[in-house]
């Protein structure tokens, strides 16, 4: 297993603990698993996956600040008409 599915797997370790005794013991049956393992690997993926779209989004923010607020002005704007029209 490498470092990082390690680290998923504890990380869902120190969750359980603050669990219930009956959801602690499935989930650490869960754990050890082969299931608990696929689990670790994919919220290991996921949690890459999200970093990598975040410092994307920064990025973008970084280099067009002024599109970006923009975008979200007009999407406020928008929003905000819909919303009015319903009540």
């Amino acid at each position: 297993m490498d470092s990082s599915m390690t680290a998923t797997k504890n990380d869902f370790q120190k969750k359980a603990d603050g669990l219930t005794p009956k959801a602690k013991s499935v989930s650490e049956r869960l754990l050890d698993s082969d299931l608990g393992d696929q689990v670790a690997e994919k919220w290991g993926q996921i949690r890459e996956r999200s970093e990598d779209v975040y410092n994307s989004s920064v990025e973008v923010v970084r280099r067009h600040p002024l599109a970006t607020v923009s975008t979200a002005l007009a999407v406020g704007v928008l929003a905000g008409m819909i919303l009015k029209r319903r009540h």
